[in-house]
């Protein structure tokens, strides 16, 4: 078994010796290295569907304070094959690297004081996503989020998996991203009616406002950054709302309309 600190070693190798010692002291063409995460080895486990285990880490350039992702690397934990996709095509597609990911996190919870650890990239629902967990000042798992590598922006976190990537879902839609087909189990949908309890969580820098509604038995959650007259909201207003219907309880709004003030 491959150790991380080899794993991590070897990509450095990698990104700076590829093409020769001469390189780096004068053409200096293509060069890179692991993106700076965190205190400690710059690569994270990774398994595939039969259980075969991988050292996956991404790259960027030598400058670092970059955010660009130029490329990421997978190395077999058992046989040492290493794979590196990058390239133009990564460099060019001005996704954001892990380190981009880490930040986006750490604000949302700037009041916590949780940050963001080992960011994984994914392709969710057709977006290149970081899936990155988040921790507390002990290390302990507090919550899993999912990040846009496109628009860090972006951001879904839940203590639960499955709401952090229905939360997620909804986003990508709100934002006009993503493969969602609007069809079937996650349909666009608008309801207008009357606000009848509403509540106000602070999340980081951001606010939460979540509320029910007198002709609906479903809860309407959106962010005040998204919405920004969401912290004027209050019971008894008549409000205009479109989401996507996950048939969960719980339902990100999309677009609110609050009739009542037309704001």
């Amino acid at each position: 078994m491959i150790p991380a600190s080899i794993a991590d070693t070897y990509n450095t190798y990698f990104g700076k010796y590829k093409h020769g010692y001469l390189n780096t002291l004068f053409g200096k063409r293509d060069l890179h290295m692991p993106t700076t995460w965190e205190e400690g080895d710059e690569v994270v486990a990774v398994f595939d569907q039969e259980g075969n285990m991988s050292w996956f880490t991404d790259h960027t350039t030598l400058d670092e304070t970059s955010k660009s992702l130029v490329g990421y690397s997978l190395i077999n934990a058992r046989s040492g094959k290493f794979t590196y996709y990058g390239g133009q095509t990564v460099s060019s597609s001005g996704l954001a690297n892990g380190s981009a990911a880490i930040n986006s996190v750490n604000k949302t919870f700037l009041k916590d004081q949780w940050t963001g650890a080992s960011p994984t990239l994914y392709n969710i629902y057709g977006e290149e996503t970081w899936f990155v967990p988040v921790t507390d000042g002990n290390g302990l798992l507090r919550e899993l989020a999912l990040v846009n590598a496109k628009n860090p922006q972006i951001l879904a976190h839940h203590k639960n998996k499955a709401s952090a990537f229905a939360s997620y879902k909804n986003l990508l839609v709100s934002f006009g991203s993503g493969q969602m087909d609007p069809t079937g189990s996650a349909q666009q949908k608008e309801i207008q009616g009357r606000i009848v309890r509403v509540s106000f969580v602070s999340e980081g820098a951001d606010l939460r406002v979540k509320w029910m509604m007198d002709n609906s038995d479903k809860v309407f959650v959106v962010l005040e950054s998204q919405y920004p007259y969401a912290g004027f909201l209050q019971a008894g207003d008549q409000v205009r709302v479109q989401y996507v219907d996950t048939e969960e309880l719980v339902v990100t709004a999309s677009k609110v309309t609050n009739l009542t003030v037309n704001k």
